[in-house]
């Protein structure tokens, strides 16, 4: 996982996009993590509608997740 947080620090979506989905072939089940990831990457190529089902289903698994409320109150802000 370190390798898809470094691909999103440095702006690189796709790539990490890309490691995400291996990462999710080999280790199936998703996670409020996995659900961080994907949000983040989506919310960096600013596609904003496509982050919030992530973090909707992250908060499904973990409804506690304090970042996931934050990536939706961000995302929110974005459609307004």
């Amino acid at each position: 996982m370190d390798n898809i947080k470094l691909a999103i620090e440095q702006q690189d979506y796709i790539r990490a996009f890309d490691l995400l989905r291996e990462y999710i072939a080999a280790n199936p089940g998703y996670t409020d993590t996995i659900a961080i990831l994907e949000a983040s990457i989506y919310m960096g190529l600013e596609d904003f509608r496509a982050a919030l089902p992530c973090i909707e289903d992250g908060l499904k698994f973990n409804p506690v997740n304090y970042e996931l409320y934050f990536m939706l109150g961000t995302v929110y802000e974005a459609f307004l």
